[in-house]
C-alpha cells in the first residue's frame, strides 16, 4: 500500500473484532509525511519517516487500557502492511488480529 493512499484522519472502531468506544476517540493522522494522533491516553505527533521522533505526551495509561495497534516504532512500515477498502482501513496486528480503522470525513 502507498501510505500518499492514507492522507487524513482514520479513527479505530475495532480491534481483535471488539467495537472500541472511546471518548475521546482513538485515531490517527497521516498528512504531507507527518503522524499524529491520539493513542487513548497520549497525544503524539512526528514524521513518519523517522519514527525515533515521534513525541508522545507520556501520561500514564490505566492497566485496562487497549493498547494503541499502530506501532510507532516502525509506523510506515506497519502502515505498509494494511489494506484499504473505500474509506475503511484494516491494519493486521502483531501477533495475530486485526483493527479497524474508519476515514473520518472532515
Amino acid at each position: 500500500m502507498e501510505l500518499e493512499d492514507l492522507s487524513g484522519q482514520w479513527v479505530l472502531v475495532s480491534r481483535d473484532g471488539h467495537a472500541v468506544h472511546a471518548k475521546p476517540v482513538v485515531f490517527f493522522r497521516l498528512e504531507d509525511g507527518l503522524l499524529s494522533g491520539y493513542d487513548g491516553c497520549n497525544r503524539f505527533a512526528g514524521p513518519l519517516s523517522r519514527p525515533g521522533s515521534i513525541r508522545s505526551s507520556g501520561r500514564g495509561c490505566p492497566d485496562d487500557q487497549p493498547l494503541f495497534p499502530l506501532d510507532l516504532s516502525r509506523p510506515a512500515e506497519h502502515l505498509a502492511e494494511a489494506r484499504r477498502e473505500e474509506n475503511r482501513l484494516v491494519l493486521p496486528l502483531y501477533g495475530g488480529g486485526e483493527a479497524v480503522f474508519l476515514l473520518q470525513q472532515e
